[in-house]
């Protein structure tokens, strides 16, 4: 399932309650706005490797200044919570 965003878009690969993983694409020039989350912990995946972990509450963002649209792997504990997003 490919959900569109106004920065690009979330591609839900695998969805239960335990777990959500997700490929998510950032378009260039755009940012995926501070945020958090009261019950999900995210785990986020660049395409350098680099692992970001943010836990319940934890406000966090997503800038890409590149030209190119830059790729993420988000793991999110529990799934299935599509509202637990709340912006700052």
């Amino acid at each position: 399932m490919k959900i569109k965003k106004p920065w690009g878009y979330v591609e839900v690969i695998e969805q239960n309650p335990e777990f959500e993983l997700s490929k998510i694409v950032l378009y260039a020039n755009k940012t995926i706005p501070k945020h958090y989350h009261r019950i999900v912990k995210e785990i986020i995946i660049d395409e350098k490797g680099n692992i970001d972990i943010w836990k319940e509450g934890e406000v966090h963002e997503y800038d890409n200044k590149g030209k190119k649209k830059k790729a993420m792997i988000c793991i999110r504990i529990p799934g299935n919570q599509p509202a637990d997003e709340y912006l700052v």
